[in-house]
């Protein structure tokens, strides 16, 4: 729970500034943002409560396997890479290109995941005779 305050604490504090300072320089608004938000994922993490999630990742290892659990960690890490270029795009105008990292996102998760998809696709092919 007080992980939670502290992020919600530094979120109001990085708008305030953001807000502030985006209407002075407006050219360093989006190295602000970005800045900002890296300060945010390090005040997350470095909470042992944050980690426990990864930690019941590597428990479903052992029964789904490393391709598997590999799959789910390089989609997750697109989404977040890519959800976090978006808003910087969003954030700096550029919405054309904001949807296009939107949408160039869902292709790679996919091209991530089709090893997985392959997989349930022998299970249920096995499964079904």
């Amino acid at each position: 729970m007080i992980t939670a305050w502290k992020l919600c604490t530094a979120v109001f504090l990085i708008a305030v500034l953001y807000t502030t300072l985006k209407s002075w320089l407006p050219a360093w608004a989006p190295l602000i943002a970005a800045s900002c938000s890296m300060f945010v994922l390090v005040l997350l993490f470095t909470d042992g409560s944050s980690l426990a999630i990864f930690q019941w990742f590597g428990s479903l290892q052992n029964y789904a396997g490393i391709d598997f659990i590999s799959c789910v960690y390089r989609a997750v890490g697109i989404l977040l890479i890519t959800d976090l270029a978006r808003d910087f795009c969003k954030d700096a105008g550029l919405s054309a290109a904001a949807g296009c990292l939107d949408f160039a996102g869902r292709v790679l998760v996919l091209i991530a995941v089709e090893p997985m998809i392959s997989m349930i696709w022998k299970e249920i092919q096995y499964l079904t005779g």
